[in-house]
């Protein structure tokens, strides 16, 4: 008997510190709640932030002030810039034999040549559209080229430019494509970047797994030969990205209605290389006609405006300029915004299929009615205790 009282009052006392503890609970729910769906929603803005794509005339404050290791080694001085508008040259069999043995006898191997970034290159990818008709929602006649190529001998190494973490690797098999690739993700100046490194060799992604690190400069693959580099005479594709790919592969060329979106998203890769050639803009056919580019003063997409187009800038100076005297009143003092409520508002009027990562925009908006509904760990709508 004394011992089932003893466990009986044992019992109840248990229940009666749990029913307290949940007490506490509830009480500090108001607050702590609140925080830590402010702390949850800010990391959710933070990511979206970090990926977020900027217009092409920020690219280069973006890249500015890096130190970056070279992709591959070569004198840019001895290099040929190789024009491709007039589409894919002929190459003799010779060429093929001395880009295939020149890693092994330098002596024989041809000079390293360059491709250029934003050029129109007609009929040279027909092979590969005949197969691959989209890649990333990018369609139609897709061939103006937004990467770098280097063209060099088979197993030439390929290195990383700076420190990242291994995203995606794969094999594009289809004739014209990018054969062995992969993708790897930076981060410069909190903004994510992901570079594309594609026509490797087969053992470039043996024993790579999802997240490995890499260190700036360190082999990260080889240039692959023309029966496992997607058919191409021995040479990187390499590619700078600002949209979080989808698997490992990218958009090479895109089309002419898509060419100023894939502008924005897909940088410069000179801006990690260094100049490669001196010309800039879009590289066209002998007698096509360019883009038009906009007249003088007019404000480029992407460009912060000026003070004059600010219109509380603007109403300051005409108000000084009034000449009004006046007795000057003191404004009344705005009421203290709740961070978390100014973190959700307006957000129920937006349509994440906008949004550049939709599973994010959704998490952000799961929290942010959860908190409106006070269904947070029984809040109740009240505002915190200051």
């Amino acid at each position: 008997v004394i011992r089932r009282n003893a466990v009986g009052c044992l019992f109840l006392l248990c229940c009666s510190m749990a029913v307290s503890g949940l007490n506490a609970q509830g009480g500090r729910s108001k607050t702590e709640r609140r925080q830590q769906l402010l702390s949850e929603i800010q990391q959710i803005e933070k990511q979206l932030d970090a990926e977020q794509v900027i217009p092409k005339q920020q690219h280069a404050a973006l890249f500015s002030g890096e130190e970056y290791h070279p992709v591959m080694d070569f004198d840019v001085k001895k290099c040929i810039v190789r024009d491709f508008t007039k589409g894919e040259p002929k190459y003799p069999f010779l060429y093929f034999t001395r880009r295939a043995f020149g890693n092994s006898f330098p002596l024989i191997a041809p000079p390293v040549d360059i491709g250029r970034y934003n050029e129109k290159r007609p009929v040279m990818y027909e092979r590969l559209l005949a197969s691959v008709k989209n890649v990333s929602h990018y369609k139609g006649v897709r061939d103006i080229h937004i990467g770098i190529d280097v063209g060099d001998s088979v197993n030439t190494p390929v290195r990383s430019f700076m420190d990242g973490t291994v995203y995606k690797f794969g094999y594009n098999p289809a004739s014209g494509d990018y054969g062995h690739v992969i993708v790897v993700e930076y981060e410069i100046k909190g903004r994510l970047v992901w570079g594309l490194y594609g026509h490797l060799s087969a053992r470039s992604v043996q024993f790579k797994y999802v997240g490995q690190k890499v260190k700036a400069g360190e082999t990260i693959g080889y240039l692959g030969g023309v029966h496992e580099n997607g058919g191409w005479p021995p040479h990187l594709h390499f590619q700078l990205s600002l949209l979080r790919p989808e698997t490992h592969d990218m958009p090479g060329v895109v089309a002419e209605q898509d060419h100023a979106q894939a502008l924005d998203q897909f940088p410069d890769p000179q801006l990690v290389m260094g100049k490669l050639y001196p010309e800039e803009g879009l590289f066209r056919p002998a007698g096509s006609t360019g883009a038009q580019k906009p007249e003088t003063g007019q404000q480029q997409s992407g460009e912060l405006p000026s003070q004059e187009q600010r219109g509380t800038s603007a109403g300051t100076v005409e108000s000084l300029q009034s000449g009004n005297d006046e007795e000057w009143e003191e404004p009344e003092e705005e009421p203290e915004v709740d961070a978390l409520e100014q973190a959700c508002s307006e957000f129920s009027f937006y349509d994440c299929t906008a949004s550049h990562d939709y599973q994010k925009c959704q998490d952000k908006r799961t929290k942010c009615d959860a908190e409106s509904a006070g269904d947070a760990d029984g809040w109740t709508g009240a505002p915190p205790s200051r």
